[in-house]
C-alpha cells in the first residue's frame, strides 16, 4: 500500500472516526467531559439587584442632597428583599443580600460613619443611583446559551453549570480503549531483567495520556509475538472495545503479526505507512463493526509523536497546540519523508531541534516539549520561522 502524506492520514482518520454517545453523569464527575448539551440560564444573571458591598442602603435622589440618614433596620443575604419604610431612613446591608425595595445605592462602611444610629457619608463618596449594586440581568438575560455543546468542562466552567441549576448533564460517552503492547523482549516493570530484555513503557505513556486527558475509558494488555495470541485478543476486544491501539509488530518483520491479524478479523486497511519519520510504519483500520484500530510503531519516540499527533485531536476533540518560532539553529531534512524531531523552547523563545538517537531513544522525550515540522527536502536556517506543536500531557 502506497504511503500516505501525514495530511492524508489525518483526513483519512478524521472520515473514518466513530461517533460518540452521549451519557448523563452528575454534576461532580463533570471535570475535563465534553458537554454533549447546550448549559442555558435558567433565569437572569443575577437574578436580584444584588449588593456587592457590606454597608447602608439607602435612597439616592438628585434633587435631594441629604448625606445623613437613620438607621431603619439590617438585611442579610439570604433573606427575601426588605423594604425601607421611610427614605431618609437606611438599611444596614450585607454583600450579596437583595438591594431592598425603595433603596437604589449602597455606602460601604468604609465610606460612612455612625453614631447613635444616624449614618453619615463621607466627603469622598460619590452617591449615585445603583452604585455597588449589581444590576438583575446585567450580566445575562433568561434562557441564554452560556456554554455551547463540545466545550471540555474545566473548573472555570463548573460554577456556571453549578449556578445554573444542572445537577447531572449530559456529556460524550468515554470510548473504551485497548491499549496493547507487543514483543517477546518485553517484562514488566518490576520484572528481574535479563541483558537481552527491556522494560514496558509505550503503555504506560499512553495511558498516562488518556487518563490525565479524561478522553476515554482505558485497559492495558501485553501480548507476546504470537499470531494465535493475536488473533484471540483481536476477536475477544471486538466484544469489548471501541478503539484498538497497538505498540509494536507494525512493521515488515517475521513476527509483526497485528496488521494481518487485524485484517483477518475483518478490519479494513485504511492506511499502512505514512511518508514521515518518526512513525513510518503506523497502520489505521476500521471494522464493519465500528471498532477502529490503530498499529502504532514500537519504538517509543514514534509511539509517543503518533499517538500525539494523529489520535489525541480526535480523542480530546480539540486541535493541537501549535506556534510559529524562530529556529534556534540550522536544520536540514534530506530525506524524502516528513521529520517531526523532539523540540524544546529555549531561553530565547525559539525552538530547539533535540538529538535523538534513531526513535529509540526515549531519553530525548524527557528533554523536549512538543516537536518540529520539517517538509521532505527542506533545509532551514537559524532565525527562520518553524512551525512547533506541544507535547499535550
Amino acid at each position: 500500500m502506497i504511503r500516505l502524506s501525514p495530511e492524508q492520514a489525518l483526513k483519512k482518520i478524521e472520515s473514518n472516526w466513530p461517533s460518540s454517545g452521549t451519557e448523563s453523569i452528575p454534576l461532580s464527575q463533570a471535570s475535563q467531559r465534553i458537554l454533549a448539551e447546550d448549559i442555558i440560564s435558567d433565569r437572569a444573571q443575577p437574578p436580584f439587584d444584588r449588593v456587592t458591598m457590606d454597608g447602608y442602603a439607602f435612597y439616592f435622589d438628585e434633587t435631594n442632597n441629604s448625606r445623613e440618614f437613620q438607621l431603619e433596620s439590617s438585611a442579610f443575604a439570604g433573606e427575601a428583599a426588605a423594604e425601607l419604610q421611610n427614605k431618609n431612613n437606611c438599611i444596614e446591608i450585607a454583600t450579596g443580600a437583595p438591594i431592598p425595595v425603595g433603596c437604589n445605592c449602597v455606602v460601604p462602611y468604609e465610606q460612612c460613619s455612625e453614631e447613635h444610629n444616624c449614618i453619615r457619608l463621607s466627603e469622598d463618596f460619590k452617591a449615585n443611583a445603583y452604585t455597588n449594586i449589581h444590576r438583575m440581568g446585567s450580566d445575562c438575560p433568561a434562557n441564554s446559551s452560556l456554554l455551547e455543546t463540545g466545550t471540555r468542562i474545566y473548573a472555570r466552567h463548573i460554577s456556571v453549570i453549578a449556578s445554573m441549576g444542572y445537577a447531572t448533564l449530559s456529556v460524550r460517552a468515554l470510548p473504551r480503549i485497548t491499549l496493547c503492547s507487543t514483543g517477546d523482549e518485553l517484562v514488566e516493570v518490576d520484572a528481574n531483567i535479563l541483558p537481552h530484555q527491556i522494560r514496558r513503557s509505550n503503555s504506560y505513556t499512553l495511558e498516562s495520556i488518556i487518563k490525565q486527558q479524561h478522553c476515554g475509558l482505558c485497559e492495558v494488555q501485553h501480548l507476546e509475538d504470537r499470531k494465535e495470541s493475536v488473533s484471540a485478543f483481536i476477536e475477544q476486544q471486538l466484544k469489548e472495545s471501541d478503539i484498538l491501539i497497538f505498540c509494536g509488530a507494525v512493521s515488515k518483520g517475521k513476527k509483526d503479526f497485528v496488521a494481518p491479524c487485524l485484517e483477518d478479523a475483518g478490519f479494513e486497511t485504511l492506511f499502512h505507512g505514512i511518508a514521515q519519520k518518526p512513525g513510518k510504519p503506523m497502520w489505521f483500520g476500521k471494522h464493519p463493526k465500528g471498532c477502529i484500530a490503530f498499529g502504532l510503531p514500537g519504538n517509543p519516540v514514534s509511539t509517543h509523536f503518533c499517538f500525539q499527533h494523529y489520535l489525541l485531536p480526535f480523542l480530546i476533540e480539540a486541535p493541537r497546540q501549535s506556534l510559529i518560532l524562530p529556529l534556534a539553529a540550522d536544520i536540514t531534512n534530506k530525506s524524502p519523508l516528513c521529520s517531526f524531531p523532539p523540540a524544546k523552547i529555549n531561553d530565547e523563545k525559539s525552538a530547539e531541534a533535540i538529538a535523538f538517537n534513531t526513535s529509540g531513544d526515549y531519553l530525548s522525550l524527557a528533554q523536549s516539549d512538543g516537536y518540529l515540522e520539517i517538509a521532505p527536502q527542506q533545509e532551514l536556517k537559524a532565525g527562520e520561522p518553524v512551525r512547533f506543536t506541544y507535547w499535550n500531557g
